[in-house]
């Protein structure tokens, strides 16, 4: 789909994507067949730059300073499968996908205002709110908390305090949180690197048992990963956006008037 931009005078509600690289996308295209032509109807995406353009399967610039796509190979993650099934199940009319993902970035990096990512992402936010209003958040993060105890014991409060800034710096009260818990991890992955990803159980313990309002989770660790052992498959990906939308659904069908 050539990405136009488009005028953006109407009104375009808007998801806002935040997260790692697997919410950004680590998955093969060549491997989803007729999926890799993917188009949804009146579905945009906010470049770096801060103008809507049409959104294809690559929700991200190579040019972007602060969530740059991967390289200059073509990979996906869930955003067009989401919007591909929210509009079945939920929205008939436009809509726009902010995506602000980047990789190795845990809750850490995101909560330190100095290196940038969380306060790009409200300028982004707060200008595609110029457009629409914020309908839901979609977040897919953890694995870079998994590498010291610390970390995977501070996830919770750290997640909290994300989530709680997000809403609070976008003046959002009620808004649904749909989050992804971490998926599995290969064996040789753990093996690559010193750290070993130690405390990855632990995170996703700890992600299970989270509990807040107007926040709900949904499971990946059944999801083919590619041959790295840490990316979600792209065929995965395509799961992962469906899940979002039923879960991000029926939150939303909840607040209908």
């Amino acid at each position: 789909m050539m990405n136009m931009q488009i005028e953006t005078q109407k009104n375009i509600p808007f998801f806002l994507l935040v997260g790692q690289s697997n919410i950004a996308g680590r998955g093969f295209i060549s491997e989803i067949g007729e999926n890799n032509n993917l188009q949804v109807e009146n579905v945009f995406r906010m470049n770096h730059q801060g103008e809507y353009v049409r959104a294809d399967l690559m929700l991200q610039d190579l040019d972007d300073r602060f969530f740059p796509r991967k390289d200059n190979n073509e990979f996906v993650g869930p955003g067009l499968f989401f919007a591909e099934h929210i509009k079945k199940s939920f929205l008939k009319d436009h809509f726009g996908l902010v995506l602000c993902a980047r990789g190795g970035c845990g809750l850490g990096t995101w909560l330190d205002k100095r290196n940038g990512l969380y306060l790009e992402t409200i300028r982004r936010a707060k200008k595609a709110q110029h457009y629409g209003p914020c309908l839901g958040i979609l977040i897919y993060i953890g694995e870079a908390d998994t590498k010291t105890q610390q970390d995977a014991q501070q996830w919770p409060d750290r997640f909290e305090t994300f989530i709680g800034d997000i809403k609070s710096d976008l003046d959002l009260d009620h808004v649904p949180i749909v989050f992804a818990q971490l998926a599995s991890i290969g064996d040789h992955m753990r093996q690559s690197v010193p750290h070993g990803y130690k405390y990855w159980e632990e995170v996703q313990a700890l992600q299970e048992r989270y509990i807040a309002n107007n926040v709900e989770m949904i499971r990946t660790d059944d999801l083919a990963l590619n041959p790295d052992g840490l990316h979600v498959s792209a065929k995965g990906q395509i799961e992962i956006g469906k899940r979002y939308a039923e879960v991000m659904s029926r939150s939303l069908s909840k607040n209908r008037p």
